[in-house]
């Protein structure tokens, strides 16, 4: 089969992006597997068909599926066939199924254009191409509201996966959960990830009467909340209170502070952190807070807040 680049729809198809995909799948000693089950992986089998061995896509739906197009199977498993080259053709995939693939051929050569789907490929953003992103920001739009804007969610992702790391049942704890906004995101990560640790989420709540303006509906929350862990507990009260800070179990391998500084509920998180774990101060920026008694906690225990140049956001690693 053969047809012009440009007779591809370019609403779906950057032109350029399938011409270089076009090149360097047409050596003529080329086996090539390509990455990513869609428009570009067909035009490229329609024009480059003798080469294509097979295509590799994640995507659940083809799971356990005899797929193929015009001869070439689509598979979701680690089968290896017998290649010398791996395609990337979706944007989306670039980092982590690429990676992945590129593994499993032992890092024979592999090639990806300068840009796909009209976008620069020499520097991505994780968030774009990790499964775990794509399902935690699904639907991001249905996430109770937070004043924590988007980089700020994804950097407390992060810090949470660095300290799932550390211990394999440790717990989960937040602080100043507000409307639960960042918690959702923590709740679907978890559950992403196949946890069963349990995430504790402390506030007043709707018992919040010194805040004449307060709106958190408990209620609310935990609907909210048992749709996307299993795992959560709610603990109504002041964080200084001991008698709330009993209910939450040890260790933590991930603590998120969104409050100014409460020294008891401060000491007991830092107490409770598994060594190496991440701390994430949401407000110690804020000369409400204030930063300096933050500081002098933690100079107390022979560490600092690393300070973080985009947000008012602190982080403290437990030695």
């Amino acid at each position: 089969m053969s047809y012009s680049v440009e007779s591809a729809p370019g609403v779906f198809v950057d032109h350029q992006a399938l011409h270089n995909l076009v090149v360097a799948c047409s050596r003529a000693d080329a086996r090539v597997v390509l990455v990513g089950f869609g428009e570009y992986a067909k035009h490229l089998i329609n024009l480059q068909g003798s080469h294509i061995v097979a295509v590799y896509d994640p995507n659940p739906l083809y799971v356990g599926r005899e797929m193929h197009f015009r001869g070439v199977p689509i598979i979701t498993d680690a089968r290896k066939f017998d290649a010398n080259l791996v395609v990337c053709c979706e944007y989306k995939h670039l980092y982590e199924f690429f990676g992945r693939i590129v593994r499993l051929y032992n890092w024979m050569p592999y090639y990806y254009p300068p840009r796909l789907h009209y976008k620069d490929t020499s520097e991505i953003k994780i968030w774009e191409h990790e499964a775990i992103y794509h399902s935690i920001l699904k639907n991001e739009s249905d996430a109770p509201i937070s004043m924590m804007v988007p980089e700020k969610i994804r950097f407390l992702v992060e810090l949470l996966r660095t300290g799932l790391t550390l211990h394999p049942t440790a717990n989960v704890l937040e602080q100043g959960s507000w409307q639960g906004g960042s918690s959702w995101f923590i709740g679907k990560a978890l559950r992403f990830l196949d946890q069963r640790r349990t995430f504790y989420m402390m506030d007043l709540f709707e018992t919040h009467m010194m805040d004449p303006t307060a709106t958190m509906c408990s209620d609310e929350i935990r609907v909210r909340m048992a749709e996307v862990y299993d795992h959560v507990e709610m603990i109504t009260g002041l964080v200084d209170d001991p008698a709330c800070l009993s209910q939450v179990k040890g260790p933590l391998c991930f603590a998120h502070i969104d409050l100014g500084f409460q020294e008891t509920g401060l000491r007991f998180a830092w107490d409770n952190l598994v060594p190496g774990a991440p701390l994430l101060l949401d407000n110690y920026g804020h000369l409400g807070a204030p930063p300096w008694k933050f500081d002098d906690f933690f100079a107390s225990e022979g560490t600092r807040v690393i300070r973080l140049p985009w947000s008012e956001q602190g982080l403290v690693f437990k030695r």
